[in-house]
């Protein structure tokens, strides 16, 4: 489904790109190939909806590429609401997820990537809650990125993160400081681990956290990869 106008106050928004091999998890490539490394983000992505959908929000999912719209259907629901994923850079995409919500008459949206298997569904809720008491909320990466981001209609300010060093251990740092040059206060989640690389993969493994059937434990108890 395209999204349309509803009267649901929150949205979650989960950016997706599609698990072609070489083109996802392309820092884990050297540890499990190609073909392994697209199965794990897929079943990454399955996990993460997991826990969206126990959560009973309202969910878009962001997609890239937009062509590939019917193979998502496919893979993950024809009833789900997808769109676009629009923009140069990661900033701009996210700029334009956040502004498709709003306009859509969301008062209060949440965006995640989907390198979060076992991110738990308690930090959402918070993420939900504190937007009422606070201009914007972030999940802080250990990398120094974030691995959450939450605006309110009336806090939303699209443009702000131009100029971020994306990918980088400056995310955070740069996108907390451009915040409060425009006089917002974040509020600040727990610490989380996104996984992109083989550190974060052992630190996934080590945590421990996901159900006995979550498909990313079950993946990496059929791979060879050790723990």
């Amino acid at each position: 489904m395209i999204l349309s106008a509803t009267a649901l106050s929150d949205c979650l928004v989960v950016m997706i790109k599609y698990p072609r091999p070489g083109r996802v998890k392309t820092r884990l490539v050297a540890t499990l190939g190609e073909e392994n490394a697209a199965a794990l983000y897929r079943c990454f992505v399955q996990d993460v909806l997991c826990t969206v959908d126990a959560l009973n929000e309202h969910a878009l999912l962001s997609i890239d590429p937009w062509i590939y719209r019917t193979d998502f259907a496919e893979w993950l629901g024809s009833e789900r609401w997808f769109q676009p994923q629009v923009g140069p850079d990661l900033g701009a995409r996210m700029d334009d997820a956040f502004s498709r919500a709003f306009e859509a008459g969301h008062d209060r949206v949440v965006l995640i990537g989907s390198d979060l298997p076992d991110l738990p569904g308690s930090l959402l809720v918070e993420a939900f809650r504190a937007l009422d008491r606070h201009d914007v909320v972030l999940g802080p990466a250990r990398d120094g990125g974030f691995y959450l981001l939450g605006w309110t209609r009336r806090t939303f300010r699209p443009g702000l993160f131009v100029a971020i060093p994306w990918s980088t251990s400056k995310v955070l740092a740069a996108c907390r400081a451009a915040l409060l040059r425009s006089g917002l206060e974040p509020r600040l989640l727990a610490p989380w681990s996104d996984v992109d690389d083989e550190a974060g993969l052992r630190q996934l493994i080590q945590r421990n956290l996901l159900p006995g059937d979550a498909a990313t434990r079950v993946f990496l108890k059929s791979s060879r990869f050790p723990s």
